[in-house]
């Protein structure tokens, strides 16, 4: 994928607010705002996490020259993914803070705000957050590394066998927690360390406890995910889980809760099995560690100088958009599956409602979309344009295409893609049969330019639908979706 596909795609997919503003414009009171996630309160004991397309590094949110934090095309959504089914790999392992994936439902008129929202958000139970980063490691690399060396073969206590180098294989996954700042940089602490503490917050017997509970349950998480990536030719070298306590509502006990994000690129390194080599950098590394090496040996920004006040240097969009490329690779490879996106776009904004209905549709089953409004008639080299966009773009997959009276816009677009078009008729004051006349105009498309037609009828749910089914030809996973999405509505 080259620099300008992956630009276009961060136009197809991704707001210029979804990337720059600090807080979203939700009917919600704003919770929190992480380096990399806003949150905002439902209720009182839900949280919504919205996961942005901002990148860090060094404990730094990444900014242009101009000051506005940069984003990676898709990362919001990679990350929560790969969250998501990390969380459902382990749930027999451990209680996760997930609710739901489902944004159509997840507070009051949030479908008016699924553009937002689909892919990159989802709603949890509120944690009292354990202020210790759980760290599991399976080769010696990073910080890890530097400490072995600089302490005789030591990491957070713990002795090595000797004689290990970068990258080198452990004989056994290692727990390697550090503080949890919220203003500086994360320090490594032994387990004793991490237990005291947690014993003079908690009391000796419980806080004991859940030093045993998060060390023994970070392992098995990570000895789960790691036979996963295994798997699909990839080595989980090192990552990062954060647990909270979340009070059961039926006994008032506080269980402990994995939460927040788990085996993404941000908190994880990930190697290939093919390219990996004890004692080197590794070069097909799918992680944040890109952009930390290119901040480093390229610029010559360390964390060291971001601590004593050096400004950041400026960061071209090529590396964004390799990153992304990265990003893209670590999802398909840990999913099995490479991203799709369905387009949805409005002749109007007076096709909303229709466009909200198709999105709700789309969100229920898990399927990533964009909406854009354009028009064949008012705005044709704008129409164009997009279409020539999303040709270049292989994450969007097919088309959904509103338009009322002569419905010219799913023809155009057919008439400029080799990808899949579903016409939906809008009905409004001048239409004829409640949207039967834009049928069938659609209907009636020249030799080798089809466009798909939703019925006027539940014509945007349908549409959701119909995309959906296109899309599962070959994932498994949509299939068993549909099937028990069709099944409730009968």
């Amino acid at each position: 994928m080259t620099t300008k596909t992956i630009s276009q795609a961060a136009e197809v997919i991704t707001t210029k607010e979804q990337l720059n503003l600090p807080q979203l414009d939700f009917p919600l009171e704003h919770f929190k705002s992480g380096k990399i996630r806003e949150m905002y309160v439902v209720g009182e004991d839900k949280l919504l996490i919205v996961t942005t397309d901002r990148i860090s590094a060094f404990d730094n949110i990444l900014v242009s020259q101009q000051g506005i934090p940069l984003g990676v095309p898709l990362k919001g959504r990679v990350l929560n993914s790969m969250s998501n089914l990390t969380f459902a790999l382990t749930a027999d392992i451990i209680p996760n803070h997930v609710i739901t994936t489902d944004m159509s439902t997840a507070f009051e008129n949030a479908d008016k705000f699924l553009n937002q929202l689909n892919g990159r958000s989802v709603l949890v139970k509120k944690a009292e957050p354990i202020m210790f980063e759980c760290v599991v490691r399976g080769y010696l690399y990073g910080s890890a590394l530097e400490e072995y060396d600089k302490n005789d073969g030591k990491v957070c206590g713990l002795q090595l066998q000797s004689g290990l180098v970068k990258a080198s294989h452990l004989e056994a996954p290692i727990f390697t927690p550090s503080t949890k700042s919220t203003t500086g940089h994360d320090e490594n602490v032994s387990f004793d360390q991490m237990k005291s503490q947690l014993c003079s917050q908690f009391g000796s017997k419980r806080g004991s406890a859940i030093a045993r509970g998060l060390r023994e349950k970070s392992i098995e998480m990570y000895n789960r995910i790691a036979e996963h990536c295994l798997e699909r030719g990839q080595i989980l070298a090192d990552t990062k889980f954060e647990f909270g306590l979340v009070t059961d509502p039926d006994t008032g006990e506080q269980v402990l809760t994995v939460m927040d994000e788990a085996v993404t690129p941000d908190s994880s390194r990930i190697w290939s099995v093919s390219d990996y080599k004890e004692g080197e950098d590794q070069a097909s590394s799918n992680d944040k560690q890109f952009i930390r090496d290119y901040l480093q040996v390229e610029l010559g920004w360390t964390k060291e100088q971001r601590a004593s006040g050096v400004p950041q240097p400026t960061i071209p969009q090529e590396i964004l958009a390799a990153a992304a490329e990265k990003y893209v690779k670590a999802y398909s490879t840990f999913t099995g599956y490479a991203p799709a996106i369905v387009s949805i776009v409005m002749g109007s904004k007076s096709d909303e409602k229709i466009a909200n209905e198709a999105a709700s549709a789309l969100e229920k089953l898990g399927v990533w979309f964009g909406t854009h409004v354009t028009s064949a008639h008012r705005t044709p080299k704008k129409l164009e344009a997009y279409m020539a966009e999303t040709n270049a773009d292989p994450y969007v997959k097919l088309h959904i295409a509103i338009a009322g009276l002569s419905a010219a816009l799913p023809g155009v677009m057919a008439s400029q893609t080799i990808k899949p078009v579903i016409g939906v008729p809008a009905s409004g004051e001048l239409s004829v049969g409640n949207g039967v006349d834009a049928v069938l105009a659609m209907v009636q498309m020249p030799p080798g330019v089809p466009v798909g037609v939703a019925g006027p009828i539940n014509s945007g749910k349908n549409a959701g639908i119909y995309a959906a089914q296109i899309l599962a030809m070959d994932r498994p996973e949509l299939q068993l979706k549909l099937r028990s999405t069709m099944r409730k509505d009968e």
